[in-house]
């Protein structure tokens, strides 16, 4: 390959990462650093990195290519693994991560260039994925919970795992470590998942140490940074409470659907550790559904403060006072149930 055509695959590739992109990652919030970005969303952070071919130029076939990494992470890990928590984490070292080529039924998908061809298909395919299948997840998982339902179903190396916790993707497109799943299972209350998947690492000779050192880190952070977590969680409650209102609205009861559940995993999440009362804060919120979802939460627990919250949305002319009185009149005949 002459440097000539070294020098065209060099500007194709400059191009598909300039030009489309850094546009796309960086209108989703996402930071750059040389190829790799990053995200902060809720809990958790969002890694992509764009891996180059580590051989090179192949002279054979006069080509070079690359692909695209996509990683979830969360501070916990990163604190325990690495005794730090990164302000800008690496694809590399998360727990949870896929192949960009996983989004299209492709698995180790990688983008080919050729001197002196026309790079905006490849660019133009890249953007779509990003744009329709990868950057949707950051809206719809934002909790540690939410990650359950990233875990790839069939990956052949984590047989046992899958065995051990029934996952059932409808992504089907990420697949997690070992050590990640076990952190997984201590972060969002699966003692028993998480007792079960240690023999299983014990019995392939894992290190115990380390497996002590995480669940002690666990259990020693979890109280003292419940503070940071709430304020975290609470955003995050108010962005799902506007989505949801939003898509209601529209008629877009798929979506309204998806940030409903999460909503009430949330909900499930202050329940857990008893610190429901947190939502009392969103109740002067000036978005009905901040107020309406968050007097729902407190409901069963604080019906002082959320019945007259409830009823003030009842008298409002739209959809929403539907909601509030259906709400209202189940509670009174102390049908309602509460899924949280």
């Amino acid at each position: 390959m002459t440097e000539e055509e070294k020098l065209s695959i060099k500007e194709q590739f400059n191009c598909i990462v300039k030009d489309g992109i850094v546009p796309v990652l960086k209108s989703a919030g996402f930071k750059k650093k040389g190829n790799n970005f990053h995200a902060h969303v809720g809990e958790l952070d969002w890694c992509i990195n764009i891996q180059t071919d580590r051989w090179g130029f192949d002279d054979y076939s006069n080509t070079w290519q690359f692909t695209i990494n996509v990683g979830v992470t969360w501070g916990d890990y990163a604190m325990c693994l690495f005794n730090e928590v990164c302000d800008f984490p690496l694809e590399n070292s998360c727990p949870i991560r896929t192949r960009i080529g996983n989004f299209i039924g492709k698995e180790d998908y990688w983008f080919i260039l050729h001197p002196n061809q026309d790079c905006s298909p490849i660019k133009d395919l890249i953007c779509s994925i990003l744009q329709n299948r990868v950057l949707p997840l950051l809206k719809q998982h934002q909790c540690l919970n939410d990650l359950w339902d990233l875990i790839e179903d069939n990956h052949s190396i984590h047989t046992f795992l899958i065995k051990l916790f029934h996952v059932r993707s409808k992504q089907k497109v990420f697949w997690a470590t070992p050590i990640g799943l076990y952190m997984l299972c201590l972060a969002t209350g699966k003692a028993k998942k998480a007792k079960s998947l240690r023999s299983k690492m014990e019995q392939r000779k894992a290190n115990t140490s380390l497996l002590d050192k995480i669940q002690k880190h666990t259990n020693s952070s979890g109280i003292m940074k419940q503070t940071d977590d709430i304020s975290r969680v609470l955003s995050t409650f108010k962005t799902l409470a506007a989505t949801q209102v939003a898509a209601t609205e529209n008629g877009d009861y798929k979506k309204g659907n998806k940030a409903f559940k999460q909503i009430i995993q949330i909900i499930k999440y202050l329940k857990e550790l008893g610190r429901v009362n947190e939502l009392e804060a969103l109740l002067s919120d000036s978005n009905v559904g901040v107020r309406m979802f968050a007097a729902y939460g407190l409901l069963q627990t604080s019906p002082d403060v959320a019945v007259p919250i409830l009823k003030e949305i009842a008298q409002r002319e739209d959809i929403h006072s539907l909601t509030a009185k259906l709400t209202l009149e189940q509670w009174e005949s102390n049908t309602l149930i509460y899924p949280f």
